[in-house]
């Protein structure tokens, strides 16, 4: 019975795959096809990456580099059905490169082989979904939030809103009195109108909509606003309630003590206060 030889090369001593030696075959079909280079698409913004068509936030620049090198090894097949990858590994990568190097652990038609190899990158920047919105600034709802008085933890809760919707937050805009929050979404500008209301307790909204319009098939459309007014009152300030002025002259956790202009005491539970203080 004669050796098996290699059809390319006549070898006879060498491990075979098919009808070819273990080295002819690496030589014309290497073990992963590296026609053309692997595309990486990232927001120039955020630098979230886009993954199958959907874009990943990353947090940190080892977060960022360990989703490229999953692209990198989801891309990368095997050059024919004798190759099982095992592994494929990444040393180095630093963002931005146009040429990588790989160690890629396979079986061909079970020999165990690793070999080093050059892979090239493409980079497209492109904006994420939430960049866009933002830049072309597009929003669903606006929250509006005042306060009587401005306190230190104001910015303390807008960097809270930041991180509980870093997805659905458009702009947050300083205005006189307070700031308005744009957001994506009227399910998200409720949730932050009870967030607020959470943590302030007397709080006072009021919904409308505006900037209507009509859609194709003939319906009303308008963008939800949320007008949310923290009744954070002081002693001595001034206060009008169901069309009356007054001043504070006591809170508690449910009551307030007012004066009113004769110098007569009036206490008013804070939900009746809700319901009736006006803008002064």
């Amino acid at each position: 019975m004669t050796n098996a030889f290699c059809v390319r090369c006549g070898s006879t001593n060498k491990k075979m795959v098919g009808a070819l030696c273990i080295d002819c075959f690496l030589e014309l079909y290497g073990l992963v096809n590296l026609g053309s280079p692997i595309e990486v698409v990232m927001c120039p913004k955020c630098y979230s990456i886009k993954v199958r068509g959907r874009w990943v936030k990353v947090s940190s620049y080892e977060e960022f580099i360990d989703i490229v090198r999953t692209i990198i090894r989801s891309s990368l097949k095997p050059s024919r059905n004798e190759v099982s990858i095992e592994n494929i590994d990444l040393p180095y990568l630093e963002p931005f490169q146009h040429k990588a190097e790989i160690l890629v652990r396979a079986r061909v038609s079970g020999h165990l082989i690793e070999k080093r190899l050059v892979i090239s990158l493409t980079w497209r920047k492109e904006l994420c979904n939430i960049c866009f919105r933002r830049a072309a600034g597009n929003y669903q709802a606006v929250v509006q939030v005042r306060f009587v008085h401005e306190t230190n933890d104001l910015e303390a809760f807008k960097e809270e809103l930041f991180k509980m919707f870093p997805d659905d937050i458009i702009e947050i805009e300083e205005m006189k009195g307070g700031f308005d929050v744009k957001v994506s979404s009227d399910h998200v500008a409720r949730r932050i109108a009870m967030l607020i209301k959470r943590r302030w307790r007397v709080v006072k909204t009021i919904e409308s909509y505006g900037d209507q319009r009509r859609r194709r098939d003939g319906k009303k459309t308008g963008r939800l606003y949320i007008s949310v007014r923290v009744l954070n009152y002081r002693e001595g300030d001034y206060i009008v309630v169901n069309k009356k002025a007054y001043i504070v002259e006591k809170l508690d956790s449910n009551t307030i003590t007012l004066r009113d202009s004769s110098g007569r005491i009036h206490k008013i539970r804070l939900s009746e206060l809700v319901k009736g203080v006006s803008k002064r």
